[in-house]
């Protein structure tokens, strides 16, 4: 929220919108790897969470950089977006390193 805010502050010359949807970008990528993690450990199957979690995990980049319109918002809010995506991303990772 605080990159979003000095974004639009240095861009616009306004504070843009707030919200909380940079955190909400940082659950699929974390939660594809909590789902890896599972399928190494037990052997079992990718299951429903874990297909959704990896499509929302590819679809999150590409509307990001503009191939997909699945999400409109500003650009301020693109910032927030990605870092939100790769601290969950970053986060994920590393609980799948430690097992």
């Amino acid at each position: 929220m605080y990159l979003q805010i000095g974004y639009s502050v240095v861009t616009t010359g306004s504070a843009g919108t707030l919200g909380f949807s940079g955190a909400v970008y940082a659950f699929p990528p974390a939660l594809l790897c909590i789902v890896l993690r599972e399928v190494r450990t037990t052997e079992s199957g990718f299951g429903t969470f874990g297909l959704v979690a990896l499509a929302v995990t590819a679809a999150i980049p590409l509307t990001i950089l503009g191939y997909l319109d699945l999400v409109s918002g500003l650009p301020s809010a693109r910032v927030t977006h990605s870092v939100g995506y790769m601290i969950g991303l970053t986060y994920g990772l590393q609980k799948l390193r430690l097992e």
